[in-house]
């Protein structure tokens, strides 16, 4: 069978910058770029089903009649932190009609946007997180072509578990969608560590 490549990623060079990120711990936000950028592609270029979406952190669920698709969803909160939570997620449409997404409820509690949430047309795509989320994503991975719009949002932190599960429902225009979000700490920027230092304390270092 003649094997074919995505055109939307290069497959000599999707290949080696998953090979390079996996080396230096970047893993995941290749991942995410990787999953932005597929969920943009047209429906017509390529279909993507359960089984060809690229392995993510967060859970991923669909509509019923499988126009749209919620990736990566996950909880991220700071710990021993009183800053609020949030809630990472990627939907993309492809519907040939518009969706909106009216709302995001976490474990019951609605999910504060910090701007209104654009319409999202065919084959676009809705990536939000937080604010420090979103200016850590790495938007030169992406086509600037493609239609990605970005909204920073915010949880209350309220007994959320670190490695626990939380049901999310997003409520669109056209029915909702509901998955369990894993509750995972923020990815710390590349080249970040912390490591103890003389004194027991710990240090920050690049």
């Amino acid at each position: 069978m003649k094997k074919t490549s995505s055109p939307c990623i290069p497959e000599d060079r999707s290949v080696k910058s998953l090979k390079s990120a996996a080396r230096s711990g970047l893993l995941a936000t290749v991942t995410l770029a990787s999953t932005l950028v597929l969920g943009a592609c047209s429906a017509g270029q390529i279909t993507q089903t359960a089984d060809q979406v690229p392995a993510v952190n967060g859970t991923s669920a669909d509509s019923q009649n499988k126009a749209l698709s919620v990736r990566d969803v996950t909880v991220i909160m700071t710990p021993d932190s009183p800053q609020p939570a949030s809630l990472r997620f990627i939907v993309t449409n492809q519907d040939p009609n518009a969706n909106r997404l009216q709302k995001v409820t976490v474990d019951g509690q609605e999910v504060s946007f910090q701007d209104q949430l654009p319409e999202i047309g065919r084959d676009c795509t809705l990536y939000s997180d937080s604010s420090q989320g979103l200016n850590q994503a790495p938007k030169d991975q992406v086509q600037q072509k493609q239609c990605i719009n970005r909204v920073a949002n915010t949880i209350p932190n309220k007994s959320f578990t670190f490695g626990g599960h939380v049901p999310v429902t997003f409520t669109f225009d056209r029915g909702s969608v509901t998955t369990d979000a894993t509750v995972n700490a923020p990815q710390l920027e590349s080249g970040t560590f912390n490591r103890p230092v003389e004194g027991g304390e710990e240090g920050h270092a690049h």
